[in-house]
């Protein structure tokens, strides 16, 4: 894919980063570069969420610089964390957590150091996947709701099956990001509908904390 399809595809301005980004592997910054990311996709179901690439446009930096670790200090996690830098934000009812890419073997990960268990998720294996697998989530959701109806099970199977191929490592794992998101929105409490809108567009983000 060229730049130019892969941005005609996202319908909405991306992100680029300059090219002097040293601490993230070649392919990353390459891709960063030359393709980019949109500003900002948003997941609205029950339990909503926004990640903003807003970080792209400044210089990245350790997810363990953003923490106060106060008297206890885990050293183990503040050693991995140390190299996950974040290019996301997340932003949730109650919460924050940040999409990071490893400086070494460019994975992307979802870290959220407020939770005790498993504060480390895996995302997809590369930036490029992790792109690839937003805009495959994107046309999912443009397709599903083209005539005003809500997504069926069925239908959250082939996004499953569509992530899949695109990065079969982001499944390998139940706990991984895509596979967890696709579990809980399948089980929306009270029985309520099966609902989930993916949207690149700026004009619907808001605060969410």
């Amino acid at each position: 894919m060229e730049p130019d399809v892969w941005a005609r595809d996202w319908r909405h301005d991306l992100i680029r980063r300059c090219p002097h980004e040293v601490q993230i592997p070649a392919a990353a910054r390459d891709f960063l570069t030359s393709f980019g990311l949109p500003r900002v996709v948003i997941f609205e179901w029950y339990n909503s969420f926004e990640i903003s690439f807003t970080p792209l446009e400044k210089k990245l930096v350790p997810y363990n610089s953003l923490i106060t670790w106060g008297d206890f200090c885990d050293a183990a996690r503040d050693r991995e964390w140390s190299h996950q830098f974040v290019m996301g934000e997340e932003e949730f009812c109650n919460g924050h957590a940040s999409f990071c890419v490893h400086d070494q073997d460019g994975t992307v990960n979802r870290l959220d150091c407020e939770l005790d268990k498993d504060p480390q998720c895996f995302v997809n294996s590369s930036v490029e996947l992790f792109g690839k697998s937003l805009l495959v989530a994107q046309n999912w959701s443009v397709t599903v709701h083209l005539k005003g109806e809500l997504p069926s099970a069925g239908s959250f199977e082939m996004l499953a099956s569509r992530l899949q191929r695109a990065d079969p490592r982001a499944f390998e794992d139940a706990r991984g990001f895509w596979p967890s998101l696709i579990e809980c929105v399948l089980e929306p409490p009270d029985g309520d509908p099966l609902d989930l809108e993916i949207t690149s567009d700026p004009a619907r983000s808001k605060p969410r904390f």
